[in-house]
């Protein structure tokens, strides 16, 4: 017996009232998608109980940058900034379909490339400080310092010292993620990693500020890495992730041949952009949107 066509979309209260009010493009576009297709949606709230419910439920279900519950329930999240979407059956990046594709910049037109990246950086970048190099590294920090994950070659604060190790004629540039919430022995422990190497620092400047100047990004797997790409700025990567295909991965390298990768070659970075976003993603922003959604529900088996 096939499941009733309902779905339902799981949001936090913010993104909720942005659907509701009729100002979310890509899950405006994705309702007119299934309502076509005869199913009704209800946008649930996003806690533990609505989402037991829907796992017991017959019907469909959408989670935002949540683990699918089963072969009946999709993840969503933005391609790191508007207007490119992605519907997966997993919320971890590195298991992302992207992530499992090969890139070739050859099969890239470049001036189409460029105009698309200008463009992006137009509209996304106009806050960022001018694109210079002031010979630093810059580690964005994510959570779980002192904590080695299955995804990640090292833990967060090894990466740091390997990259203080490794240039100690450059400064380190550190920052926290303003959105984590770090023990009192995670920040003992950074404290004294800063104490031990002279290079390493630790500033609450904004990205757009840190990105433009520095040389190179060392990350596990921030965005601001793949945001790095829109300056030119390479990137060594220690985990897994969707944006892997011009980064140096620590993981598959080497620690010491990671950073050396990063310095030597030069990846075509809007190539790369265009590739990933603009033939990867779903671009609300055209007129085939829609038909990306689409395709996207139906080769996950949905009845579209």
């Amino acid at each position: 017996m096939s499941a009733p066509r309902h779905l339902t979309i799981h949001l936090h209260e913010q993104l909720r009232r942005q659907v509701q009010a009729g100002r979310h493009k890509f899950l405006g576009q994705l309702t007119d998608v299934v309502t076509a297709a005869g199913f009704t949606v209800e946008y649930a709230k996003d806690n533990t109980s609505r989402r037991e419910e829907t796992q017991l439920a017959p019907g469909y279900a959408l989670f935002h940058m949540k683990p699918p519950l089963n072969d009946r329930t999709l993840s969503f999240r933005k391609t790191y900034l508007d207007p490119f979407w992605s519907i997966q059956k997993t919320d971890a990046r590195w298991a992302f379909t992207s992530a499992r594709m090969r890139f070739d910049s050859t099969k890239v037109d470049a001036g189409q490339a460029t105009r698309f990246a200008d463009k992006l950086r137009a509209r996304h970048f106009a806050t960022f400080d001018a694109v210079e190099d002031e010979n630093f590294v810059y580690v964005p920090l994510q959570g779980k310092l002192t904590t080695h994950r299955n995804f990640q070659t090292d833990s967060p604060l090894n990466m740091l010292e390997a990259t203080a190790n490794q240039f100690r004629s450059k400064a380190v540039v550190a920052t926290l993620h303003p959105r984590e919430d770090y023990s009192p022995s995670e920040r003992a422990a950074l404290d004294d990693l800063i104490a031990r190497h002279q290079n390493v620092f630790l500033t609450d400047k904004p990205a757009e500020q840190i990105l433009p100047r520095c040389s190179l990004v060392v990350t596990q797997n921030s965005s601001l890495a793949f945001l790095g790409y829109f300056l030119a700025k390479p990137a060594v990567l220690f985990a897994a992730v969707d944006f892997h295909h011009i980064a140096a991965n620590a993981g598959q390298l080497g620690v010491g041949a990671a950073f050396q990768a990063a310095i030597e070659v030069q990846p075509d970075f809007d190539a790369y952009l265009f590739w990933f976003l603009q033939r990867l993603s779903i671009n609300v922003a055209r007129q085939n949107g829609p038909e990306r959604i689409h395709a996207t529900l139906q080769k996950n088996g949905w009845p579209v």
